[in-house]
């Protein structure tokens, strides 16, 4: 019996839930190393239920719960600069790889709609991979750009541009942050500031054009009859 738990742990885990499934193998006589190997296959890669894992493996639930807890400990990890540069690696060649797929597939003699699906998710893969690089400080943010590119526009509120232009021109810096992903809160904030302020020299603005009605008419009133 131990002989036969020894080849057991020798077997992958595929290959011991294959010959549980096919009946060559009793999952009872498998050691805690081999049921451990088929309960992380089972329960975190395919997504079975505790209950259904704990009936395939023919075992208590209470036993499947406790190999689950022993298996993430053992993948537990801590905090480390080494570890993250090999996750942002790995995420990094992934990325690259799907995206590859995905254009290969663009590229094929599939439907036109299915093609040009792959070719946005492809897109979409690439981009959303710098900007999580971006947010990891792997490539520079653009942000410092679009915050120059706004004050250029509205530091001065009292130029030749007027209320209207001076909107459509921070729509466009809007749409442009978002459209190169750079849209960040602070770049949110300083557009809510300017609008503010552009909305304050519209209502500044009326007020005068409504004075110098005033006074118009006052001056009108006071005009002495000649006739």
């Amino acid at each position: 019996m131990e002989n036969k738990k020894s080849d057991n742990e020798e077997i992958s885990a595929i290959m011991l839930l294959q010959k549980i499934k096919s009946g060559e193998i009793n999952p009872k006589t498998l050691s805690k190393e081999g049921r451990q190997l088929c309960v992380s296959v089972l329960a975190l890669q395919e997504g079975f239920t505790i209950a259904q894992t704990a009936q395939l493996m023919c075992c208590c639930e209470k036993t499947i719960q406790r190999d689950l807890a022993e298996i993430r400990k053992k993948n537990s990890l801590s905090p480390s600069l080494e570890l993250a540069r090999e996750i942002i690696g790995e995420l990094f060649i992934k990325a690259q790889v799907h995206a590859s797929q995905l254009m290969r597939f663009a590229r094929s003699e599939g439907p036109l709609g299915e093609r040009v699906q792959a070719e946005f998710l492809a897109w979409r893969v690439r981009k959303e991979l710098m900007e999580k690089l971006q947010t990891l400080g792997y490539l520079p943010l653009v942000a410092q750009r679009v915050e120059g590119e706004i004050f250029h526009h509205f530091e001065d509120m009292d130029g030749e541009k007027g209320p209207l232009e001076l909107k459509k021109s921070l729509d466009i810096i809007e749409a442009n942050a978002k459209e190169t992903g750079t849209f960040n809160a602070e770049t949110e904030e300083q557009i809510r500031q300017i609008k503010s302020r552009i909305e304050k020299g519209e209502i500044e603005l009326d007020i005068d054009n409504l004075n110098k009605k005033q006074d118009n008419n006052l001056g009108g009133q006071n005009e002495p009859d000649t006739k």
